[in-house]
This record gives C-alpha cells, structure tokens and sequence, in this order.
C-alpha cells in the first residue's frame, strides 16, 4: 500500500456517486497519509466536501454521504412518494466550516505568492440586426415554453443556453436536422480586431476561452484567415476542447508555452479552464462564458500563476442588453447563475435584456 497519496484539484472527486470519486476512496483507505490541494474545493454546494473529506479523513464528516446530507441539506419543493426532492438551502455552514478547517489550512495568492496585478476589460459588442432580432425572437419562445412547464432552475438555464448561443453568433434549431446556424459575425470581429492588435502589432501571445464547439470552429476558421502560415506548417495557434485525446492536449500545451510560432491558444473552458499552465501568454478572452463560478475562476488562473511576470489582462465580448451582461455579473459577485435566479428573477432575462 502506498504511503502518501496526494489528490491535486481535489474538487473533481466532488461527487460521492461518481466511480472516480469511489476508487479514491478506497484507495485512500490503504494510504497512511493523504493530502488534498484545491484552489475552489466548494465550486457548486458546500456538501461538495463530503467526498473529498471520505477520501481525506473519513473522521471529519463521517462515512455515510446520506446521514451528511441529511444534517446539512434542506429539502423542499414538489414531493416524490412523500419526500421533497429540491434542496433550498443548508444548515449549521459554521459546523461545516469548523470541521473541514480541522485539518486544513488556506493560502491565498497574495499570501503565498508575488503574483502581478489583474485588470478587467468589458468590451461592448452589439449584436448584428439578424442577431438581435433572432434573439428577441428565442426570448419570446423562451417565455412561453417556460410558461407551458414546471419552472426548475434546470428548465430555465436551458433557455438561457439558447439565448447565449445566439449572442455567440450562432442558433441551433429545437427541431428539424438540428444543423447550426450562423446568424452574425459580431463577436468574431471583435475577436478578429484583438488578435490583429495583440498579437500581430505587439507580437504578444493570447488565450481565448469559448463555450459552444460552433463558436470553437469559427475562431479557428478566424485565425487561419489572420494568422497565415506556408503550406504544410502546423497553424499558428493551438486548439483543445473535449474531443481532443490527452496526449494531444500536451503536446498544444507544450508548443504555445515554448514555439514562438505558436501564438493563440483556443480551448472551451470545461477542458482548459483547468489544470494546465498557458502563462506563455498574459491576456485571455472569453468569446462567452459558462454559468459555473469555480470554472471561471480557474479559467482566470491558467495565465496568473508562478513564473508569470506581466500584468494579466482579462477580456470579456460581451452584447449589451442580453443575457452576457447577467452572466458576467453573476460572475463577478462569485455566484453561479442558478444560484442567481431566485425570486423570479430570471424572467428579467426573458422579459428584457
């Protein structure tokens, strides 16, 4: 049995049903001591710390996830045979708190690290005509079908994909061949204009963050046009998202941190907003965002971190009046957006901008 065993991102054996997060936990059991490191160990849930705990020390929280849930989760809502199935909310936090500081200890950036500083940018990008109108068009959709349905958070972050998507670009119909269309090309010259001025006038390298595989294929279809290259030579950017297998995602890692031929590094957030280093570069851009605060977080730190030794400068494209400007704000309070939409809030989203 090993020694030592340490979990790095402990968060992503948040989940105690997950079979990734059960092998650790076996395999925890046989270890004499163990180690967890997480920048954002609470991303969605504070009982998100239950399975990182089981693996950790089983003593904090206990060994049964059900009898934790039970003294800390709030039920409520509609009832299955007799039992409410939506948590509300949690109970003793501080309890909660003062075990997992038990036998932890936080270090932020500013404690551990001389770190340069980060600016924001909210760049403005007002959607086309087309764009616009197709948008006020799924609003209006988005309202009835949500009026026709039990309103769940669930129900309602799916309309708002559909709004975002469009700001994006692009729609992708509810029937039919599903193929994706593109209505616009407005954040993508808006990109187009940042990699013209970073990288081609002041030779610097760039990280872009997207969320939808359209909008993934169209900044790379951007780039081959900006950033030429002779024939047969690899492009001048890297790409990763899901599909792309590990050793590929290395290897893109490896040849933006070291190539000066490559220049931009494009990737959706779940894939590379996490656990790789891209400080080659000091500038990212999110074409979108995602609605998870944790995942965003991270996405921030794959530039500012240890060796980096500029200012770090973050881009939002964001259309005024649509559902970028309640994402982004989301975000900037620490919030994920189905924490946000409380109290019927989100029908402003639907309603108006």
């Amino acid at each position: 049995a090993p020694d030592l065993i340490i979990c790095d991102e402990s968060q992503r054996i948040k989940n105690p049903r997950a079979a990734q997060s059960k092998a650790l936990h076996r395999l925890g059991d046989r270890a004499r001591y163990k180690l967890i490191l997480s920048g954002t160990p609470v991303s969605n849930s504070p009982l998100d710390l239950w399975s990182q705990y089981r693996f950790l020390n089983p003593f904090v929280f206990g060994t049964s996830y059900f009898q934790f849930e039970k003294k800390h989760a709030v039920m409520g809502g509609p009832t299955i045979n007799g039992k409410p199935r939506k948590l509300v909310g949690y109970r003793d936090l501080d309890g909660i708190m003062e075990r997992a500081y038990s036998v932890a200890s936080r270090a932020t950036k500013a404690d551990a690290l001389d770190l340069p500083e980060k600016t924001f940018e909210n760049r403005p990008v007002p959607l086309s005509p087309t764009e616009m109108r197709a948008y006020r068009q799924m609003q209006h959709e988005s309202l009835v079908w949500l009026g026709a349905q039990e309103v769940t958070a669930q129900n309602v972050l799916t309309r708002m994909l559909r709004l975002q998507q469009i700001t994006g670009g692009f729609l992708k119909p509810d029937e039919g061949d599903g193929k994706t269309q593109q209505l616009g090309t407005s954040k993508l010259d808006a990109l187009r204009d940042i990699v013209e001025d970073y990288v081609l006038e002041e030779g610097r390298k760039l990280v872009v963050f997207f969320r939808f595989k359209a909008e993934g294929r169209a900044i790379c279809q951007m780039l081959d046009e900006v950033l030429k290259v002779p024939q047969g030579r690899p492009p001048a950017y890297g790409f990763i998202d899901g599909s792309i297998k590990q050793v590929e995602r290395e290897g893109a890692v490896k040849r933006f941190q070291t190539s000066p031929d490559s220049r931009v590094f494009v990737t959706n957030i779940d894939t590379g907003g996490l656990g790789i280093t891209l400080h080659a570069a000091s500038c990212e851009v999110f074409y979108s965002l995602n609605f998870n605060y944790a995942a965003y977080a991270q996405a921030l730190d794959r530039v500012h971190r240890i060796g980096q030794r500029h200012p770090c400068h973050y881009i939002h494209l964001v259309a005024p009046g649509t559902i970028d400007e309640h994402v982004l704000a989301a975000l900037e309070a620490k919030q994920d957006m189905a924490v946000s939409l409380v109290d019927n809030q989100w029908k402003r989203i639907f309603e108006g901008g």
